[in-house]
């Protein structure tokens, strides 16, 4: 590093190319530790990985996976424990004497990219502090599911980002950046550290910000997103959430029902009146990307909550449900005496987009 790097044009051309190259390989690479933690919570709790999609529109879609409370904050939590042991392991493993300068800037938009993707575990909890933070999202599925405070989640997602930049620092990374982008940009460091710094810092916060304004652009918009928390009486009616589909397409459909001691009922209804979707469950997690095809129009979500045995079968005589006498029966046994004479606690988020 005291000699420093001098670099030709066809060097910078190259070791800027590197640079893009990387930060689009993170993006694969980030989006396939995240869902990929995702899917290994789902196994793990006995779920079934019927889709994984990397990219910008990544997701992971999981079928007949059983949470226990653990599991859900588990599950909330694991697209970010995943990349965060990638991470500590490469930077463990770094070899600051490499060569290959390449080799460097890929470290490099490692540590930042995977650094960058905790500051959401900054703003939201701080944020939820204010207003309704964005549903369906881990972050606000993970304050949902425990009794966590949200400045403690933002204190600790602070505490990693500084942890994961004194270990780059230490295992030499950040110097070697420095070292690099100096010979790229023909800074003179010792004439203006000041002025390279507020060059460095300007051209990351502008790489960020451009590919926030891209994600925005490209994500899509939701048709339904809602959570809320509730208790269920003996005069609680139906929950009714009308939703407009604007195009003819497979959705992606986030579903959490946190139950205790009653079913719910969930409907979907197009506006003929025609059920297109029904599941029925205490508690359960649906994450399915394209499992709800919907025709442009208007459509209404219901939820039904079933309080007693005799609600639960006249229930399914009304709607036309098909459940033998043997799964009826195994159905009663969810429900709990003791929690309906002080009403039935329901968690209930869905994202429809």
């Amino acid at each position: 590093m005291k000699e420093g790097i001098d670099l030709n044009l066809q060097q910078r051309l190259r070791y800027s190319c590197g640079m893009i190259g990387s930060g689009v390989l993170m993006v694969y690479l980030y989006t396939l530790l995240h869902e990929g933690g995702h899917a290994l919570v789902g196994i793990l709790y006995g779920g079934k990985v019927n889709r994984f999609v990397l990219g910008l529109n990544a997701h992971v879609s999981i079928s007949d996976a059983v949470y226990s409370q653990v599991g859900k904050a588990l599950q909330n939590v694991a697209g970010l424990l995943l990349p965060l042991l990638f991470l500590i392991i490469a930077l463990v493993v770094y070899q600051t004497k490499c060569k290959n300068a390449l080799y460097h800037i890929f470290y490099g938009a490692l540590w930042l990219s995977f650094s960058c993707s905790l500051l959401a575990w900054v703003i939201i909890p701080f944020m939820a502090l204010f207003a309704t933070p964005p549903m369906g999202d881990d972050i606000t599925n993970l304050l949902m599911n425990t009794s966590l405070h949200p400045l403690a989640v933002s204190l600790a997602a602070l505490l990693l980002i500084a942890g994961l930049a004194l270990l780059a620092f230490k295992r030499g990374l950040l110097c070697k950046i420095a070292e690099i982008f100096r010979a790229l940009f023909q800074a003179e460091f010792r004439k203006g550290k000041l002025v390279f710094l507020i060059k460095v810092i300007i051209g990351v916060a502008l790489v960020f910000i451009v590919g926030l304004v891209g994600f925005r652009i490209l994500a899509p918009e939701p048709v339904l997103e809602t959570s809320f928390v509730m208790t269920v009486g003996l005069d609680t009616e139906d929950v009714k959430l009308p939703f407009e589909a604007k195009q003819s397409k497979p959705y992606s459909m986030d579903l959490t029902l946190d139950g205790q001691g009653i079913l719910t009922d969930i409907q979907i209804y197009n506006e003929e009146g025609t059920r297109v979707y029904q599941t029925l469950a205490e508690s359960f997690t649906h994450n399915g990307y394209g499992s709800l095809k919907l025709e442009k129009g208007q459509y209404e979500m219901v939820l039904t909550f079933l309080q007693e045995p005799q609600d639960m079968e006249a229930h399914f005589r009304i709607m036309g449900y098909d459940f033998t006498r043997d799964e009826i029966e195994a159905l009663k046994k969810i429900y709990d005496p003791d929690t309906r004479a002080t009403g039935y606690p329901i968690k209930f988020s869905a994202t429809i987009k």
